[in-house]
């Protein structure tokens, strides 16, 4: 921060560290390194990641410009992370012998190449403190061994962003790595097809960005919006947290069925900066945990994730029932939303679970509302609904504000809700039996 605009070349000479540098041997360091095909002059991301850590702490920014070293063709690229990499744990080495700084207080944080550059770094020192690997390059270096390719022993933490995650045969797909590498592998969206980043948003990204930034995009959005995620996330005041809960697959996670983001923490974690602060941490595990969430498709990107579970009622006069058709739920003025993907199989007694997203927080609501559309004209299209409970994503991690696990909103049991009509539902501590 006292030196936060013009930028001093680093170099590894005693002389110079010892008697010219503004380096500042007692705060925390940030390293950024850039992948293929980029550098300082063209990867915007590396000055405007530098001045978002300067703003949310009082660190010191080192950024990595190895080009000349990085184009084509790809496979010379490849080979020279390695070099870069020794040269930035020379350099970490030196720091620490000649200004007693700690190999735990550095952080590197790569993309693409520079991901794995930063695992080349971590694995020659003894204890780098972390690694933040966003969008970790694919091509050459999936299903690798471990000593050639990011993996969580490089350093105390290693948290990884998939964003533009393919298989080795399908290139064309992905420059990332679908394989987890990473004590907390994230995966916004399964990883891939990044919301926002279809084609016809060309004009989008050069308004945003410039003509260079826009033509930068349309070849790779997928990929560089890992540095987008990570970029947001670098903040003193996170209004939305981007909290990924860990599932057996993408399927199960949109079905609304993992959730579990408790006191213990061991099942959820935030994406970005703050990922190591999961409460119970998968440091040293030497398998780590696959993380899922969502995205918005521009900024912000964070979206607000819910569990919502749908409890319906056994009458005493219907004691069995069946209906199909789509949930819907409702908070005027806030959000209208699908409960499922498709219509479905209603039935008395049981529970229903689904995974919702909204732009807005939906906090103290004194109620919720709930339609239906039956679309099943040759059975009864009304429902009893018992209750809906609303269980937010966030809720542990919040600040200054009291834990949220769950909300509960009750219906009235004795009325039936008509196809194509509301009912509201209000917040309570417990509902009457079902």
């Amino acid at each position: 921060r006292k030196n936060p605009v013009v930028q001093e070349f680093l170099e590894s000479s005693p002389e110079h560290l010892l008697s010219r540098t503004v380096f500042q041997p007692h705060r925390p360091t940030k390293i950024l390194v850039h992948g293929f095909m980029d550098n300082i002059i063209v990867g915007k991301w590396l000055f405007d990641m530098k001045d978002r850590f300067l703003d949310t702490m009082d660190c010191n920014v080192v950024v990595v410009d190895w080009r000349g070293g990085n184009v084509l063709p790809y496979s010379q690229a490849t080979a020279n992370c390695r070099v870069v990499g020794a040269e930035i744990a020379l350099l970490v080495k030196t720091i620490e012998r000649l200004l007693g700084t700690s190999q735990s207080s550095f952080h590197c944080v790569g993309h693409s190449l520079g991901a794995q550059i930063c695992g080349y770094a971590g694995a020659r020192l003894r204890s780098l403190g972390r690694i933040s690997g966003l969008d970790p390059a694919g091509p050459l270096f999936y299903r690798m061994h471990p000593d050639v390719r990011l993996d969580p022993s490089d350093a105390n933490f290693v948290d990884v962003i998939h964003s533009d995650a393919s298989l080795p045969f399908f290139l064309l797909e992905g420059f990332g790595v679908d394989e987890m590498v990473g004590h907390l592998d994230f995966y916004p969206n399964n990883g891939n097809n990044q919301p926002g980043c279809q084609r016809y948003n060309f004009r989008k990204f050069v308004d945003q960005g410039g003509f260079i930034e826009g033509v930068r995009r349309l070849s790779s959005c997928d990929h560089i919006r890992s540095l987008d995620y990570y970029m947001e996330s670098i903040t003193r005041d996170m209004r939305c947290l981007p909290v990924a809960v860990s599932c057996p697959s993408w399927e199960q996670f949109e079905a609304g069925r993992c959730s579990r983001c408790d006191a213990m923490g061991s099942d959820c974690a935030v994406m970005g900066l703050y990922a190591d602060r999961m409460k119970t941490s998968a440091r040293g595990e030497r398998m780590g945990r696959k993380l899922y969430l969502k995205t918005n498709d521009d900024h912000p990107f964070c979206l607000h994730q819910y569990q919502v579970a749908v409890q319906m009622s056994n009458t005493p006069k219907r004691a069995v029932w069946d209906a199909f058709g789509q949930l819907y739920l409702n908070m005027k003025g806030k959000f209208h939303v699908r409960l499922g993907k498709r219509p479905q199989d209603i039935r008395g007694g049981r529970r229903y679970m689904y995974y919702v997203t909204t732009r807005e927080e939906v906090s103290d609501a004194s109620e919720l509302g709930l339609e239906w559309d039956n679309q099943d004209p040759e059975v009864d299209n009304r429902l009893f609904v018992h209750s809906v409970k609303l269980r937010p994503f966030d809720g542990f991690f919040k600040r200054g504000k009291k834990s949220i696990h769950h909300t509960l909103y009750c219906a009235n049991n004795s009325y039936a809700l008509p196809s194509g009509e509301e009912i509201f539902l209000r917040e309570t501590d417990s509902c009457p039996e079902y």
